[in-house]
């Protein structure tokens, strides 16, 4: 495991750690394993969680091209918004720089970076979830729900993965989101239920669609609950 100090002279200073987790038989260690810069943009929106970059390593032991970026935390996906994709960015650029020692065949796997607040550590329970903390007064505010689902304009289905289906994994999997101000929902982390019915529940969730809310006129993001019910 990597680990640095970014930018000791903002406000808030932050911990970058990285960990390659690749799949193949030779097991490639790690050469270089490069930190990314923590986006400027942090000074306005302060965020922290693991982005995951999936990579493809060549025999020579260099990735070759980076794929998909998730994260951080437990951010949903499809979000856009221009915090989220600096931070995305900046993890596939350092990404793209690791070096491995050389095998015979190349392999795929991810590089996940760890982004955390040092003065606020997350508790181990906490270290998949997004942490979103408003430090500008334009920011908009969050205010908290309980159940959700009766609430959605549109509450997308969760598919019945065949690995539950062949344990005859059912129940109930609760999900606890973020909806932005535009009735996306920005962030999704399941809080229980069966672990092979989870990420199914999470990725409905984050497919889901909800009014917008509005405070005294202005527009705050909403933290609840979804709750999905897997029956045979």
């Amino acid at each position: 495991m990597f680990v640095g100090l970014v930018d000791p002279a903002l406000a808030q200073t932050y911990e970058v750690t990285a960990e390659a987790n690749l799949e193949s038989t030779e097991k490639p260690a790690v050469v270089s394993l490069p930190l990314p810069d923590y986006p400027t943009k942090v000074k306005s929106v302060l965020l922290k969680g693991q982005v995951r970059v999936a990579v493809y390593v060549n025999h020579e032991g260099k990735v070759a091209s980076t794929g998909a970026v998730k994260g951080p935390g437990a951010v949903c996906d499809a979000v856009t918004d221009p915090i989220v994709m600096e931070m995305r960015k900046a993890a596939a650029e350092a990404a793209g720089k690791a070096v491995f020692t050389p095998t015979s065949y190349g392999s795929t796997g991810w590089i996940n970076y760890d982004f955390q607040l040092l003065e606020k550590l997350p508790s181990k329970s906490e270290g998949a979830r997004i942490n979103l903390k408003d430090v500008s007064e334009d920011a908009p505010s969050t205010v908290g729900h309980g159940p959700l689902n009766h609430k959605a304009i549109h509450l997308a289905k969760p598919y019945f993965p065949a690995a539950a289906k062949a344990v005859r994994a059912t129940g109930q999997v609760p999900v606890q989101i973020l909806i932005d101000t535009d009735g996306s929902v920005f962030s999704a982390e399941a809080t229980g239920g069966h672990p092979l019915l989870r990420a199914s529940a999470v990725a409905a969730a984050c497919g889901s669609k909800f009014s917008p809310t509005l405070l005294s006129g202005k527009p705050v993001r909403v933290e609840g609950i979804i709750s999905y019910n897997f029956v045979p």
